[in-house]
């Protein structure tokens, strides 16, 4: 019962918060990416915006597995 409350939970996380975070970073993430292969400082940075571009991805897996919400 208690995984099918933390896969609710999740599900909501991912429209209140995982796809709206995504869609905006995602933006970010194809502008800046190509200053990568010339600015070398800025490879963190993108990196960052991959990680937040994949929100989705990461709460459906925790959605799937019933994860817990604090570890």
């Amino acid at each position: 019962m208690i995984e099918c409350i933390r896969g609710l939970f999740w599900f909501v996380a991912l429209f209140v918060f995982g796809y709206p975070l995504a869609f905006v970073f995602a933006i970010f993430y194809v502008f800046f990416q190509p200053f990568q292969e010339c600015c070398a400082s800025t490879t963190t940075f993108v990196q960052y915006l991959l990680k937040i571009a994949q929100l989705p991805l990461i709460f459906t897996r925790k959605m799937i597995t019933g994860e817990p919400i604090c570890r």
